[in-house]
């Protein structure tokens, strides 16, 4: 994967319209690496194709809402904590809207693009997780666990839980 990025007129404007907003730092931050994520993403993307580009700005005539689906999809399949995949895909989602709203495009590439939940990938939630993990919570009490143990195995199990219902 590529490791340059270059700051742009696109991605500075879109960071100074993101300020105008009165984001917090952190959310700025946020927003200028999962920026640069994409871009490094779609700039290999586009290398395999025979495509070499530099900056943000030279990938825009490329931005289609199949590439949005696949960003999202490669994000699945990288394994990216759900936090941090929805997180990416909201920035994704501004950041397209950004290109719309200011005739970049005219199209919003990623505007039917959707967040990741634990419940549409079939994960073991809410009432069946619970009763799942209040008796192994209860077995580790009556074998006398750490509290510490007894927190850990069952952070575990919910790790795995959407780590089993991604890759089932």
């Amino acid at each position: 994967m590529l490791k340059t990025y270059k700051t742009d007129s696109i991605t500075a404007n879109f960071l100074t319209y993101l300020k105008s907003l009165q984001l917090c730092q952190n959310s700025l931050r946020f927003y200028k690496s999962d920026l640069k994520h994409f871009f490094l993403w779609m700039a290999s993307l586009l290398k395999r194709q025979g495509v070499f580009v530099s900056e943000l700005q030279e990938i825009v005539p490329f931005l289609k809402p199949e590439l949005a689906h696949k960003y999202r999809q490669s994000l699945l399949d990288g394994q990216t904590a759900v936090k941090t995949l929805n997180r990416r895909l909201s920035t994704l989602r501004r950041f397209a809207d950004y290109l719309f709203t200011h005739d970049f495009l005219s199209l919003n590439f990623a505007a039917d693009i959707e967040n990741v939940s634990l419940k549409s990938q079939g994960c073991l939630e809410g009432p069946s997780l619970t009763k799942l993990l209040t008796g192994f919570e209860n077995h580790l009490r009556a074998e006398k666990a750490s509290g510490n143990t007894i927190k850990n195995y069952l952070a575990d199990i919910r790790h795995f839980s959407v780590w089993y219902t991604q890759h089932a």
